[in-house]
């Protein structure tokens, strides 16, 4: 997917060369992008799209995983984005989402089992909690994802339901 002239979104889902993950560690490294508890390895294995500028630098990374939300009973891909700080203003993270919910989404739907009912995002940026009207709408209207209360962090809880998903017993 092309953003203009100068981003690149480039699909990285599922096995990653070595090299591909050394970049990947090495941007988030850059900014301090992942907690001192996490396994820099496990979460790039969870990366689905790198952003690249025009100097074929990642400039951002989405990633999701598969996992059972106690809360919802269900199961969700959860979705983290991380993006360069000086990019944060632009339209980088909507289209990086916009991107990695059509993919999961298609994907989801070839999956024999572990369906998941769609994404869940924890957002915990003041500016998109807050920041306007567009991202204080309880329904996102480009991305169509919902808003369904507030973590014990006090992040924005939301969600984007795939097409036809079902809502299966709990422990399915």
């Amino acid at each position: 997917m092309e953003l203009g002239k100068k981003y690149h979104f480039e699909n990285v889902w599922g096995d990653k060369p070595d090299p591909l993950g050394k970049e990947i560690k090495a941007f988030w490294y850059k900014w301090h992008a992942l907690p001192e508890n996490v396994d820099a390895n496990d979460r790039v294995n969870q990366v689905l799209y790198v952003v690249r500028n025009a100097e074929q630098q990642i400039a951002g990374i989405g990633s999701a995983y598969y996992s059972f939300v106690a809360r919802l009973e269900q199961y969700f891909y959860i979705y983290r984005t991380f993006i360069a700080p000086e990019l944060r203003r632009t339209y980088i993270a909507k289209d990086l989402l916009l991107a990695s919910r059509n993919f999961l989404e298609q994907y989801n739907s070839e999956q024999q089992q572990q369906k998941a009912l769609g994404m869940l995002l924890e957002v915990g940026n003041e500016v998109l909690k807050y920041g306007g009207v567009t991202v204080k709408r309880a329904v996102w209207k480009d991305t169509r994802f919902v808003y369904i209360g507030t973590s014990e962090q006090g992040a924005h809880l939301r969600v984007y339901y795939f097409d036809g998903a079902l809502i299966e017993p709990p422990g399915c």
